[in-house]
């Protein structure tokens, strides 16, 4: 009995050891990173530079899989079915987990994707048509308040800040059409073409608006100034309570092993803490972000909470 007790003991020892030793080698093989976008795009640009950035530190390639479609679904989607043993990993912003208050018969991603670690945070720009005599928030909303229904606004439809931007409408009690478009290059002409007045655009396209004499910029929604607007106050500096910021990150699909998704996210806390992936990040128009995956599952489940409550507030239903 002392025999086979002790043979047993060995075999007991030797999985164990065998067990830590593959959870501590991830990754034995190169790791997949899906971006829901196509290639050229600034949430791409930066996940391939983040990928180089990983690379030297896991000891692994990184590969980038563009998987565009459905505003991110898509990609989103796919990681969320595939095996969660940390090689499939999904870099993007937070705005796709929330596709499914805008398209019907969507799986809802923001409880299907597992958070590991925030990368950047990159605000808006809130602009107005140069043809109109404001230059800050409040002559804007004076403005629209003392001539109501003659103005349009640009939202790219089925995104967060199409909601955000209804919510600040609503909120301050102006009357506006919203006219809808697939894509941040329709607001932008439209702005220079006079047929919106109004427009939330992102940090990185407002040098163009700018550059054109189309916009004026009335204020950043971030809680600091930019390094790419230093001369437009926050909305805060306005007493106007708007926060609004679209969070890169990385994501896996549940149950990725913890030990796994704690390494990924000391290797991009390291990567964004650090003072080149910091300067890579402000080249793009992000301020990097250091979190554990606990406070941003808290972020996405309050953010959830608010854009279902901004959706049922105006009507708004999947299509």
């Amino acid at each position: 009995m002392k025999s086979k007790s002790f043979a047993t003991a060995i075999c007991l020892s030797v999985s164990l050891v065998t067990t830590g030793a593959m959870a501590q080698a991830y990754p034995v093989r190169p790791v997949t990173i899906v971006v829901p976008a196509s290639p050229g795009g600034s949430t791409d640009a930066v996940g391939r530079v983040f990928a180089k950035f990983m690379e030297p530190r896991i000891k692994q390639p990184v590969i980038i899989e563009n998987r565009s479609g459905a505003g991110g679904y898509v990609g989103g989607s796919a990681v969320a079915r595939a095996n969660p043993d940390g090689y499939t990993l999904l870099f993007a912003p937070d705005v796709i987990l929330y596709s499914n208050l805008f398209i019907k018969d969507q799986r809802v991603l923001s409880q299907e994707l597992l958070p590991i670690a925030a990368v950047g945070s990159s605000p808006f720009a809130i602009v107005a048509n140069s043809k109109l005599p404001v230059k800050t928030m409040r002559d804007f909303i004076a403005f629209i308040k003392a001539n109501p229904g003659k103005h349009n606004y640009g939202a790219v439809g089925g995104t967060t800040v199409q909601l955000e931007t209804n919510a600040f409408i609503r909120s301050n009690g102006l009357d506006m059409v919203e006219i809808p478009y697939p894509d941040t290059a329709g607001p932008v002409r439209a702005l220079a073409s006079n047929t919106i007045q109004f427009f939330w655009s992102p940090i990185t396209t407002l040098k163009a608006i700018l550059d054109t004499g189309a916009g004026v910029g009335l204020a950043v929604t971030s809680e600091r100034r930019q390094p790419l607007a230093p001369d437009i106050p926050t909305t805060g500096e306005q007493g106007i309570n708007v926060v609004y910021n679209v969070n890169n990150g990385l994501f896996g699909p549940l149950n990725v092993p913890k030990d796994i998704v704690d390494l990924l996210n000391r290797v991009s806390n390291e990567i964004t803490s650090g003072a080149e992936g910091k300067a890579m990040l402000a080249k793009f128009g992000y301020e990097s972000v250091t979190a554990d995956p606990a406070e941003i599952a808290r972020q996405i489940a309050a953010s959830s909470k608010r854009y279902t409550e901004i959706a049922a507030s105006i009507g708004l239903k999947p299509q």
